[in-house]
């Protein structure tokens, strides 16, 4: 896989002491993916809360990885010192015209919990497109970061820089969908409007509710949106 056209990686300058920001690129992958299936993996709550195993979610969380791969628009977190990654904000922008609504896509994967997951996710984004007029947008698909770097500010650093990039890119629109409860009010302290809620307790699509125990409180899913 390669970046689009013959943008460069280059560095995001930190303002964090002992973090390195850095575009993330194609030459990440597999540090990406194993940081997804070791830290994404226990700390999403809806990932969590239907027991996902590394093997669960090992194809799902390849896509979710390359999706945000297909540009120079999503950013990855270094300890300065060790190099090691400890944090991400995968993004895609999209052009509205070449990416159609979307509903849940049914079981397209192995394995039953991904396919929960997936199917969730997009219940809750089927709607973006009636609900926003956008001609170009940025999607937030995956923020993470390190819980020993929990409350430094690094996952409001990741959006800010995500939006500049959306806005050098013509983005009129940035949106996320927000399943735990810490990205909703961080999505929210930073200006993004919920457009569209799903909550756990009702979200039975085969009559059973799904995820019922959220290990941070989390009641919903919801569909954030930013007007750039």
């Amino acid at each position: 896989m390669e970046l689009i056209g013959d943008v460069e990686p280059f560095p995001v300058e930190s303002r964090i002491r002992g973090v390195r920001f850095e575009i993330a690129t194609p030459l990440m992958n597999e540090e990406l993916h194993r940081f997804m299936l070791e830290h994404f993996r226990v700390e999403e709550p809806i990932t969590r809360s239907v027991g996902s195993t590394k093997e669960d979610v090992f194809d799902f969380f390849i896509d979710l990885r390359d999706a945000g791969l297909r540009g120079p628009y999503s950013i990855a977190v270094f300890n300065e010192e060790t190099h090691e990654l400890i944090g991400c904000c995968l993004n895609e922008v999209c052009d509205i015209p070449d990416h159609p609504e979307c509903g849940p896509s049914g079981d397209i994967y192995k394995r039953e919990n991904a396919n929960k997951i997936l199917n969730f996710i997009e219940t809750v984004e089927e709607e973006l497109h009636d609900l926003v007029d956008s001609k170009r947008m940025l999607k937030i698909g995956v923020i993470c970061i390190h819980p020993k770097y929990g409350r430094r500010g690094i996952g409001r650093r990741l959006i800010e820089e995500s939006l500049d990039m959306a806005r050098d890119e013509n983005c009129d629109h940035a949106a996320a969908v927000a399943t735990a409860r810490a990205s909703q009010g961080l999505f929210e302290k930073m200006g993004f409007q919920t457009l569209r809620e799903v909550p756990y307790a009702t979200y039975s699509p085969k009559g059973e509710v799904i995820f019922k125990v959220l290990h941070d409180g989390v009641q919903s899913g919801k569909l954030m949106v930013k007007e750039l």
